[in-house]
């Protein structure tokens, strides 16, 4: 029997505090109208509180893709409230939902997030 398998695809991110950190994600602009983004950080998937959420600016040209961004101010922020001067470590998802509500959702990525420490700063 096949399997069909609708899991986001997993992409594990890795930044460094105080850089900003820039992913695409691309969908075909027929599967994303009428849709809106989300993508959050959670210390676990479980967690109640979002710990970040990206900034999305959505396709600008048909098929093209949306552009999420944690700003500099955010890493630094999730590397701060790291336990022991450790590595934040988190979990992450983008999805389309309907504006308002309801489905379809459609998670489109998934994964691990890493922020290390910084050694230079801007004062």
């Amino acid at each position: 029997m096949a399997t069909l398998n609708s899991s986001p695809q997993v992409v594990d991110l890795v930044g460094y505090a105080g850089d900003t950190l820039t992913v695409t994600v691309t969908a075909p602009t027929a599967f994303i109208a009428g849709r809106e983004w989300l993508a959050q950080l959670r210390a676990t998937a479980g967690a109640a509180a979002v710990d970040a959420s990206f900034s999305i600016s959505p396709p600008s040209v048909v098929d093209g893709p949306a552009t999420l961004v944690l700003s500099a101010a955010q890493t630094a922020q999730l590397f701060n409230t790291s336990i022991g001067g450790k590595a934040y470590s988190g979990v992450w998802d983008c999805q389309l939902a309907p504006a308002g509500g309801g489905d379809p959702v459609t998670t489109l990525v998934q994964g691990r997030v890493t922020i290390s420490g910084d050694v230079t700063r801007v004062a």
